[in-house]
């Protein structure tokens, strides 16, 4: 990325009013400095608030204050225009923009303002290595993530894109490390399912008769993966027949497992976009009899075309 000498864009900033509240105001800025200075180095920002006052950052340099408003002057700050040109991912997947290295601002493509940016942090502890979603609802189930930025991702519509030459600007209030921004088109690179023998059917598997009762063509469940529109089932990573536990990304086989799980998974869902399979000892075998079993699933999407993730470093 390299900074700009001069921006002439409308850029928002947080302007304080008197009542201590924040009021977001659109104001031009005709130059910004390209070094972390005191906030006075800016061009003369002015917000008229109902009481009249005048509220401006070159305010701080002149000892221009509200009565009764205490501001904290003196403080620096590194507020930084950058800018850096780069080309659209192949295909029609959407496209995200990964600012998790950066601290907190506000992003444009190609003129078009895609948001404001804040990495926060989410706190280290809280997390677990299994996740059971079933049961109540509590906000703490299967939390992830402890310790990593709330939002790295932020959504580009294509419609704002060239095939080439796009110009990506960001307005950073706090710093970061813009070497690390990454592009990506996004789509569900992976899928998985776990079905018991004991759940219902398919709702394709099910009609009413001209009674209004229901009837059900066959009584075996199914397990069911999709991949995404132009995508389809590349690997299967996991598959056990049995008494598998864990959970998405988390599998693990059990005490009772059908060996013949994963040839006959795969037979049936790599090379397609979507497949599905009866959960039954017809298909796999009765690898423990006496015993309630499960199917577990879990395969990689990719493009039919490459098994690598389209992906613009920038």
């Amino acid at each position: 990325m390299r900074s700009l000498a001069a921006v002439r864009r409308s850029i928002s900033i947080v302007v304080p009013s008197l009542d201590d509240s924040f009021l977001l105001s659109r104001v031009g800025i005709d130059a910004i400095s390209m070094q972390c200075s005191f906030l006075a180095d800016f061009a003369v920002l002015r917000q008229v608030d109902t009481a009249g006052a005048y509220l401006a950052t070159n305010g701080e340099l002149h000892d221009v204050y509200p009565v009764g408003v205490q501001i904290l002057v003196g403080r620096q700050q590194c507020n930084l225009a950058r800018e850096t040109m780069f080309s659209t991912p192949k295909g029609t997947d959407p496209v995200a923009i990964d600012l998790g290295s950066m601290g907190k601002g506000q992003a444009w493509v190609n003129g078009h303002l895609i948001g404001r940016y804040w990495s926060l942090v989410a706190p280290e502890s809280g997390c677990s290595s299994s996740c059971y979603y079933p049961g109540a609802y509590n906000e703490r189930k299967c939390q992830s993530n402890c310790g990593m930025p709330t939002q790295n991702w932020y959504h580009i519509p294509r419609e704002w894109l060239k095939e080439s030459d796009n110009l990506l600007v960001l307005f950073e209030e706090t710093g970061g490390d813009p070497s690390l921004i990454s592009l990506e088109a996004h789509y569900a690179k992976t899928v998985c399912s776990r079905i018991s023998e004991n759940y219902y059917p398919p709702l394709s598997a099910w009609s009413h008769l001209s009674s209004g009762r229901a009837s059900v063509n066959a009584a075996t469940p199914e397990l069911r993966l999709q991949c995404d529109d132009g995508h389809v089932i590349s690997e299967i990573t996991f598959a056990s027949y049995g008494t598998p536990s864990g959970g998405c990304l988390n599998f693990s086989k059990g005490n009772c497992h059908a060996s013949s799980t994963l040839d006959l998974v795969t037979e049936a869902c790599v090379g397609n976009t979507k497949c599905a399979i009866s959960v039954s000892n017809d298909v796999f075998g009765d690898p423990c009899r006496g015993v309630l079993k499960d199917l577990a699933v879990e395969a990689k999407c990719s493009p039919p075309s490459t098994t690598k993730e389209p992906r613009g470093e920038m």
